[in-house]
């Protein structure tokens, strides 16, 4: 990694417009919330609010996964597991069938607000700009003028696990690294523009989140979590 580049280790529904996208995103967000936060009977629960959206779209992408195959993909234990299976039906955000967990009506419109304005994280080789072993992207869209030097996606990144994290905005055809450079693809020839855009495919003010950690798992989540900044 460069050191001019801002990075420390440490049932569908119709198209929406960018005010409705963004409104979309917050009440999926406030939904998983209450999935973590509501007081119920027992014990509380040591996952967060990545883990719910983790498994709302492991489960919208599978059709059907069982509790096994969840923790599996979670990183959960199986109680754990078992609790937030608990608590997503009791939300009614999913329904639990013979062939497995399995979205309700509600959980697909929370499950595509959420995908409205962001592309799910991608695995990728981030070339330069990956600080760790595994590295994935995502993509938020038309959030560049949210950004300020891309401080909070990176802590955010690294408090859910990550090594570091890279924000990039798609400006004028030029990716521009906050406080960095203007040109990145110029200043810095790499294959990771040509990843970037055959991956995530971005648009003028969409936002890139490149994010290092030691694992996949790791890498995924601070990638998640990084674009959760600009749903709040």
């Amino acid at each position: 990694m460069n050191d001019h580049f801002l990075s420390i280790p440490f049932p569908k529904i119709q198209k929406l417009n960018l005010t409705h996208r963004s409104t979309a995103s917050l009440e999926t967000l406030q939904a998983l919330r209450r999935v973590v936060g509501v007081k119920y009977l027992g014990p509380s629960p040591t996952f967060s609010e990545l883990h719910v959206l983790r498994a709302l779209l492991l489960i919208g992408e599978k059709g059907a996964i069982g509790r096994a195959a969840l923790a599996e993909s979670l990183g959960l234990g199986h109680g754990m597991v078992r609790t937030l299976i608990e608590r997503l039906r009791s939300e009614h955000i999913i329904k639990v069938e013979r062939e497995g967990c399995i979205l309700t009506m509600k959980g697909l419109l929370l499950r595509d607000g959420f995908k409205a304005s962001i592309v799910l994280p991608q695995k990728i080789d981030a070339g330069r700009l990956a600080v760790d072993a595994h590295s994935a992207a995502i993509l938020v869209r038309n959030a560049g003028q949210k950004v300020k030097i891309g401080l909070e996606q990176r802590d955010a990144a690294v408090r859910a696990g990550a090594t570091g994290a890279t924000t990039i905005i798609l400006r004028k055809g030029k990716y521009v690294v906050p406080m960095s450079s203007t040109d990145s693809e110029r200043e810095f020839p790499n294959e990771v523009w040509s990843t970037i855009k055959g991956i995530l495919a971005p648009k003028d003010s969409d936002v890139i989140i490149v994010c290092s950690a030691k694992s996949e798992k790791e890498a995924e989540y601070g990638a998640l979590a990084a674009a959760l900044t600009f749903v709040v």
